[in-house]
């Protein structure tokens, strides 16, 4: 992952600085399933945040039996999205809690609340971007859980699902097929990243390194 590091230093994770995502029978972890995973931006919940690029590397891919991870363009996000869900999003906080006390470094393990605006200006360019994490109440192993501060349980969970139809718009989104061998880096800003399941028993196994930006 050297061309990763040359972007700049990398993050650090409870797990390390790199994350070996691959499925493992001995656990119900999400990242280590084959199960789908939602869209979000990495860091939000972790001590050290700014975290400004996302590496990937394909070691093994799953050949057809799923498992593509999902890139939006939030730059066409911000282009499509609905005036209205713009002005709701700019007008409210969205909550996170961790759930897995390996995978962040910090404080986030104690149960805390950590409360960050779902529209944020990018940091190098200004201009403004979603930065957020929808969550999925249903995966029992997911790292995190996430809301809309002051809402309801029902008005958040309509105002996430607006969120997610929007970011999965075809002018949005794309699903990349792994081949091995392929590496993928993008900024965390401009990029919110999901998996699609795999079929159970689909060996498929990516690298992922987390940087800052070199002047940081």
């Amino acid at each position: 992952m050297s061309l990763a590091l040359s972007l700049g230093p990398p993050i650090r994770y409870a797990f390390g600085e790199v994350l070996n995502m691959e499925a493992r029978a001995e656990t119900a972890e999400s990242q280590f399933t084959n199960a789908s995973m939602p869209l979000h931006q990495d860091a939000i919940l972790n001590k050290d945040t700014n975290a400004q690029f996302l590496s990937f590397l394909c070691i093994t891919a799953s050949r057809g039996r799923g498992g593509e991870t999902l890139f939006t363009d939030n730059r066409a996000f911000m282009s499509i999205a609905p005036a209205d869900l713009l002005d709701e999003l700019r007008s409210v906080e969205f909550g996170y809690r961790a759930l897995n006390k390996d995978y962040y470094d910090g404080d986030a393990e104690q149960g805390q609340v950590v409360r960050v605006r779902p529209l944020t200006r990018h940091p190098v360019t200004g201009e403004e971007i979603p930065y957020l994490a929808l969550d999925d109440p249903l995966d029992p192993g997911r790292n995190y859980a996430s809301f809309v501060v002051g809402y309801d349980q029902e008005r958040s969970d309509a105002l996430m699902k607006r969120v997610d139809q929007c970011l999965r718009s075809p002018d949005v989104l794309i699903a990349h097929e792994w081949q091995e061998g392929d590496v993928i880096m993008l900024d965390n800003f401009l990029v919110c990243h999901g998996r699609n399941p795999s079929q159970e028993g689909t060996a498929r196994r990516l690298l992922r390194v987390a940087t800052k930006a070199l002047n940081s």
